[in-house]
């Protein structure tokens, strides 16, 4: 999670991807748990995928779950 982004702030962020110091940055927040539940109490915009969401209260959860595949060895 990136702390109140701007453009520099994002451009700065990638070069320090390419680097791979980016997670040792005050405005980058990193968080490792098999569930997360995020909750913004106020009134807050979002966009999925370039879609303008508007303006609402936030109540996401998230979940690692595995998925059973197997890899062909004849491809």
């Amino acid at each position: 999670m990136v702390e109140k982004p701007n453009l520099f702030k994002m451009i700065g962020i990638a070069l320090m991807i390419a680097l791979g110091r980016h997670l040792k940055m005050k405005s980058v927040h990193h968080y490792h748990a098999a569930k997360i539940h995020l909750i913004a109490p106020s009134i807050e915009y979002g966009q999925i995928d370039g879609e303008e969401l508007g303006g609402k209260y936030w109540d996401a959860y998230f979940e690692i779950t595995q998925y059973p595949f197997w890899i062909d060895p004849t491809i």
